[in-house]
């Protein structure tokens, strides 16, 4: 990669944090953690004991937790979203990042996150936690910048993995859509795409081709350090699908679906081609993959839509649903899916509950079995 990450800034940056970073604000660790598994005295876990669903079948709920919260409260609404299938809950745990690779945590997200952790846990659900960083360094060179913000991705996601190993967290993310982040006009021209595909079934332009190099290489880099501090299951959770990722050493490759304003007959088209380039990515990485992120929004707050399209996008949520969970069930391709998070029963625009995409849900998640071995972690 002729402009990529800039390993020796990115050492150089290393070094000069590890031994002067202080205040609020954090770097990478040092070393192995009173929780990692090579340090293993953790009396939380014998309290919350890991236990892997064969399948994925998740939901999440960053933008409506709370509701979640007041919901799981009574035992109905566990037996409801049991009832519906659902197995897993993802957490999210949002970061900021500041300058010289160093981040911190957004007001009381770590501590919610970890409630919600322990929650979930507590209910017998599995649970994936993420990293999500906000902002960028502001560094007068962009290669800098990039070079910074992969530095405080990757120490902010370090320090998430211990808490997750705190709690016998199941799976785990070092970041969510990682690849659009790089997006940012901010960070060096060749990850820009100042002219993108006019159809969601063009070729991808250059810029996305980098992005994903660089969120691949950015992934295999902070492994060694996850591996290091947490010993479940570890997912590269990316945004679009792409043939190009290469994640080597993780579980999982998950990424996001969503509707992209098409009519089923294009849907169906479109999620064919991007679950046989997932894939592919998958297989060449030694991984298996799921969807990450079913995202099928219809008037989420902050989007300009008009009611005709607000209206279609309702309509159409439910066949969104059941096409991409029929291709799900049918896919043919040399590595078979492994799980399928949705997004979300409550968020406002998105809400799945009590809409005709529940029993959809329902019915798909029933029968969403596999082989004893085909997904299992060791």
């Amino acid at each position: 990669m002729d402009r990529g990450i800039s390993r020796c800034t990115a050492l150089l940056f290393l070094l000069l944090y590890l031994v002067a970073c202080g205040g609020d604000s954090h770097s990478m660790s040092d070393g192995g953690s009173p929780t990692s598994p090579s340090n293993p005295t953790n009396p939380s876990g014998q309290k919350y004991p890991r236990s892997y669903p064969a399948v994925i079948r998740g939901i999440w709920e960053p933008g409506a937790w709370d509701q979640l919260a007041a919901f799981v409260s009574n035992q109905s609404g566990v037996d409801r979203l049991t009832s519906l299938g659902i197995n897993t809950v993802s957490v999210l745990v949002s970061f900021d990042v500041l300058e010289n690779g160093e981040y911190r945590f957004q007001d009381g997200r770590l501590e919610s996150g970890e409630e919600e952790i322990q929650r979930y846990k507590q209910l017998g659900f599995a649970v994936l936690l993420s990293a999500n960083p906000y902002g960028v360094p502001t560094d007068a060179d962009p290669q800098t910048r990039l070079d910074n913000y992969l530095l405080s991705s990757g120490a902010a996601a370090v320090e998430l993995a211990e808490l997750g190993e705190l709690y016998n967290v199941e799976y785990f993310s070092p970041a969510n859509e990682f690849e659009g982040s790089l997006a940012n006009e901010q960070f060096p021209d060749f990850l820009q795409s100042p002219n993108p595909p006019e159809t969601p079934f063009d070729p991808h332009d250059e810029g996305t081709n980098r992005r994903v190099e660089v969120a691949s290489e950015w992934f295999r880099n902070v492994l060694p350090d996850l591996r290091s501090r947490f010993s479940g299951g570890l997912i590269a959770k990316v945004g679009g699908a792409h043939n190009g990722y290469r994640v080597d050493g993780y579980d999982y490759l998950g990424f996001t679906i969503d509707h992209q304003y098409l009519d089923q007959e294009d849907f169906r088209r479109l999620i064919g081609i991007q679950y046989t380039q997932i894939a592919e990515a998958a297989s060449a990485s030694g991984v298996s993959w799921m969807v990450g992120e079913a995202y099928f929004h219809h008037s989420e707050p902050g989007l300009d839509l008009d009611q005709a399209t607000k209206d279609f996008l309702e309509g159409m949520q439910e066949h969104y649903f059941d096409i991409s969970l029929d291709e799900y069930m049918n896919f043919s391709g040399s590595l078979s899916p492994c799980g399928y998070v949705f997004i979300g029963y409550f968020m406002d625009g998105i809400e799945v509950k009590d809409s005709p995409s529940e029993p959809v849900i329902k019915n798909y998640f029933e029968d969403m079995v596999t082989s004893a071995d085909a997904c299992a972690l060791d």
